[in-house]
């Protein structure tokens, strides 16, 4: 990728490209940054690649936790009430783990330190993010489509660009949401 995942889920560039604005521009990196931000939210976890993340989780007695965020990359360590345990499988698209002993009840006493996130953004991710800063940089008004000044006409949106977001992000955020992996 030619562009800092750890700031922007899409390419300025690309940004650039459909908007006709420099990749420079700073109204349009803040708009990037600001959908990127926007969906990171909306599915629950950063999305780009977090090494040795570390997070502390209430067991609560069954047999899977869900980690928040995916997917795993690598092997997590898990330590249980300060002992380290290695029985459990990882549901790496899921971000979940699973242990037939069952997680200990408690609070805050299984500590996780994993890599998860992707190194290459999914394409999906990044025409999402595209298509919702692509919809600010061109002026959106929150249900207008389009405003004629000649005899003053106003068209207004219906469906999902009238929230500010088209039918690309809710499929992605629908996909990539935490909880929503397939091998759980």
């Amino acid at each position: 990728m030619s562009f800092d995942i750890a700031t922007y889920l899409a390419d300025p560039e690309d940004l650039a490209l459909r908007t006709g604005v420099d990749a420079a521009n700073t109204l349009l990196l803040l708009r990037l940054r600001q959908a990127t931000n926007r969906f990171r939210a909306a599915v629950g976890y950063p999305v780009s690649l977090q090494v040795d993340d570390v997070y502390f989780i209430s067991g609560r007695g069954g047999s899977a936790l869900l980690l928040p965020g995916r997917p795993i990359v690598g092997d997590p360590v898990v330590e249980v009430d300060g002992t380290a345990v290695t029985d459990f499988q990882v549901g790496r698209r899921s971000g979940a783990l699973r242990r037939d002993a069952g997680w200990a009840d408690g609070l805050e006493n299984i500590k996780v330190t994993y890599t998860h996130g992707y190194l290459d953004i999914p394409e999906d991710i990044q025409e999402a993010v595209l298509d919702v800063a692509s919809l600010v940089m061109g002026g959106l008004i929150a249900g207008v489509e389009s405003i004629t000044t000649g005899d003053e006409s106003v068209k207004f949106t219906s469906g999902t660009a009238a929230s500010g977001v088209t039918q690309t992000w809710v499929d992605a955020v629908s996909r990539h949401a935490n909880g929503t992996g397939e091998d759980t």
